[in-house]
């Protein structure tokens, strides 16, 4: 059977990954900006402010603290050890099966 070509280094290592997820999150910090903005224009009530702010904040924050692990066990080659365990396995599973 023909495999797949494999993907592309950018998606299957892990620093360009947590890049990837940090510039999400400053996207994000950005948005939350414009829309603190966009809810003064218009007068939005206190509580439709701060479940916007809130949660495009959050999430900006929870982007930020993943692209930062990623990178960190990026650079720390936590990855290779994952991936050898997770062939480690797949040979234990062949010989059982």
């Amino acid at each position: 059977t023909l495999l797949p070509p494999p993907p592309p280094l950018s998606i299957i290592n892990w620093i360009p990954r947590g890049f990837f997820y940090i510039f999400l999150s400053t996207i994000a910090f950005e948005q939350s900006i414009v829309v603190r903005a966009l809810d003064a224009v218009r007068n939005a009530s206190n509580s439709s402010r701060f479940f916007d702010a809130i949660f495009i904040v959050m999430s900006a924050w929870f982007m930020l603290v993943v692209g930062v692990v990623y990178i960190a066990l990026g650079a720390c080659c936590i990855q290779r050890v994952m991936e050898r365990v997770r062939r480690d396995e797949k040979e234990k599973w062949r010989e059982y099966g």
